[in-house]
């Protein structure tokens, strides 16, 4: 910190002694510190120079994540920084473990089973507080000790010093892991509340793909006896795998931070493909989307329609009996507030002002009805029609659940919550802000949020025209066509039979399939980009590859001169980067399927929508793996062709 003092101090002093370049040297340095920036930059760098021994042991790690769990929880109010938060604790508290034990001098048994305890404690807490995810890290936990412990005590595993490394790390890979990988309905009530986004897909394919390399990285002795003992009988192939995978395994920084390039790009891939596939699924069932209507249709206010059946049945080119139903209603934008809210603001909103036969034909789904008017939409429907004071709002018009919101939806309603099990009935204000008239009115039910314009309102055409003095005409149209009947030809007849109206149709399930399309154009372009990060890392592998037979030369001359031939040479190349490619194309496959399923879980609960399905889009993925397995083969043919072609002679003389 005083960095800056003590170089202008040495500047001073070689005034004196005349020192003309000491002078200026430090008096440069001196200037350069003065800045705040740098200062600030030394200060940091100095900061993670002396702590850097008390972060390797652990507790330091353990205190930082208890602190941003603290701040995401009470601060923040973010998912991503709570687990993220969570995540450094564990990892500080298997650093905290290996460093008792070797400080310590702990055998690794004696690790193990210490290992096995604190996660039966552990499971003690969860089953008294009822966490299920508490008893699912604990159980981890006891399966990890065990399978340490328990043969090193029999004596069946030769107790190794590097076994307590093994035993750490593996538990620290594991329980990361299984934290990540739990369902987001089994976390403790206190991070109900807390907001993610976007965000936590980022933070999760870190700290997954981490965690998944991390643990691979320090059990890769395991791997490489499973391969040995799977080509035992095997003759040229069993020395080829062995050498390929022994080598990366040697340098496994470097291995793994390639593995970890690789199957976070992979991740991301996967993660999106399987949204894009999932979220094309909600518009799948259009008749639930449009509440059983086929065609809508505008005109111009100017120029209204005021019998649309009868104008129907005297046009030549349509035939009433097409539809099986025909409903009107006005598209308005009102102010509407909350009787007995906590904020008396007036909020925007749109409401739908229809007439009769428009509440009758809808087949709308209802998640919450109040209680005294009925069990079932038709039984709304009838209420709404009989009182004009009643109403119905969209689901995206309430909050999900107490101290959440629905994001830039900006529900105007407090009460009840869409999560809620029964309701009410709410006592609301409307105003029309042109005139300032204010209509009260009582909602008795919240519309499913699958529904298009889920937070508009909708309310009886009679309670509009008796507030508003001057006379509001239908500008919106529904139409539903008989069964055998097409919708296309049904509205373009519409469109053209009434064009002297303004009469603008179209097919509702059409407008979806475009509107679930651009969804998908903005998923392939974000695949698109981060195929090409695939290609880097493709390409990656190509220089390790090349770097490699450079580093390896004189070992392919050993190789060569005991009996390696050419083919086997390129073959180890080859499978060498087959198992980084194939490993990191199973690690980010696996957590990217498992990503998308909890994301598929939290949108269903959150946002309500039961028409939602998990899809994943196996041919997408299936080209997608081929191909990243073919481009990195195609990177590592060429090196591997020219290590192959290295005479031992040659190679043996090289310095």
């Amino acid at each position: 910190m005083a960095r800056p003092l003590i170089f202008l101090g040495r500047s001073l002093r070689s005034i004196p002694r005349l020192r003309v370049s000491s002078f200026l040297l430090n008096l440069a340095r001196a200037a350069l510190w003065a800045i705040p920036p740098v200062w600030v930059l030394g200060i940091a760098v100095a900061l993670v120079r002396f702590s850097w021994p008390y972060f390797l042991r652990g507790w330091l790690i353990l205190l930082l994540g208890a602190v941003v769990t603290w701040w995401g929880i009470t601060g923040m109010e973010r998912l991503s920084v709570f687990t993220g938060g969570v995540s450094l604790m564990i990892l500080g508290l298997g650093l905290m473990l290996r460093a008792l034990a070797v400080r310590r001098r702990m055998p690794p048994e004696a690790f193990g089973l210490l290992i096995l305890l604190g996660g039966a404690a552990l499971l003690a807490i969860g089953i008294v507080e009822t966490s299920v995810l508490t008893i699912i890290i604990a159980g981890v936990s006891v399966v990890v000790g065990a399978s340490m412990a328990v043969p090193l005590l029999v004596g069946r595993v030769e107790a190794r010093p590097d076994v307590i490394d093994r035993l750490a790390y593996t538990f620290i890979g594991v329980v990361m892991l299984i934290f990540w990988s739990s369902p987001a309905d089994i976390d403790p009530e206190v991070i109900k509340d807390l907001q993610g986004d976007f965000d936590m897909m980022f933070v999760s394919g870190i700290f997954m793909v981490a965690a998944a390399v991390w643990t691979l990285m320090y059990n890769a002795d395991l791997l490489l006896r499973a391969l040995t003992f799977a080509t035992a009988r095997s003759g040229q192939l069993r020395p080829v795998l062995v050498t390929a995978v022994a080598y990366p395994m040697s340098n496994k920084i470097r291995t793994g931070l390639t593995l970890a390039m690789f199957s976070l790009v992979i991740f991301t891939l996967m993660v999106m493909s399987v949204l894009s596939e999932t979220f094309g699924t909600q518009f799948a069932d259009a008749e639930t989307v449009t509440g059983g209507w086929h065609i809508e249709a505008r005109v111009n206010p100017k120029t209204p329609i005021e019998d649309i059946r009868r104008n129907i049945d005297e046009e030549p080119d349509l035939r009433i009996d097409d539809f099986e139903a025909i409903g009107g209603y006005t598209w308005v934008g009102l102010q509407a507030r909350q009787l007995e809210g906590e904020s008396q603001e007036w909020q925007e909103t749109g409401v739908r002002a229809a007439a009769d036969e428009f509440l009758k034909g809808s087949e709308y789904k209802f998640k919450l009805i109040a209680e005294g008017y009925g069990t079932t939409a038709e039984e709304v429907w009838k209420a709404l029609m009989s009182d004009p004071s009643l109403a119905v709002v969209g689901g995206n018009a309430v909050s999900s659940r107490e101290g959440s919101n629905s994001g830039d939806r900006d529900p105007w309603l407090e009460k009840p919550y869409y999560k809620d099990e029964k309701m009410s009935a709410v006592d609301v204000e409307v105003r029309e802000p042109r005139t300032g008239a204010v209509v009260q009115l009582k909602v008795i039910g919240v519309l499913d949020r699958l529904h298009e314009n889920s937070r508009s309102m909708i309310v009886s055409k009679c309670i509009l025209d008796d507030a508003i003095p001057f006379p509001v005409p239908t500008t919106h149209y529904r139409f539903r066509v008989a069964g055998g009947v097409d919708a296309k030809e049904v509205a373009r007849s519409v469109e053209a039979s009434f064009l002297a109206h303004g009469m603008d149709a179209k097919v509702l399930e059409e407008e979806l399939e475009r509107e679930a399309a651009g969804a998908k154009s903005f998923f392939r372009i974000f695949i698109g980009f981060m195929a090409l990060g695939l290609l880097v890392g493709v390409a990656g592998l190509g220089v390790v590859s090349t770097r490699a037979v450079v580093e390896r030369r004189q070992q392919i001359g050993v190789l060569r001169a005991i009996g390696y031939r050419r083919r086997m040479i390129q073959l180890s190349f080859l499978v060498e980067s087959s198992f980084i490619s194939l490993l990191g194309i199973f690690i980010g496959t696996t957590l990217g399927i498992v990503l998308g399923w909890q994301a598929y879980n939290d949108i269903k609960q959150d946002e309500g929508i039961d028409t939602i399905r998990f899809a994943i889009p196996w041919i997408q993925i299936g080209v997608i793996i081929v191909t990243t397995y073919i481009l990195s083969l195609l990177a590592t043919f060429l090196p591997a062709r020219q290590a192959s072609r290295i005479y031992p002679a040659e190679a043996l003389r090289y310095e």
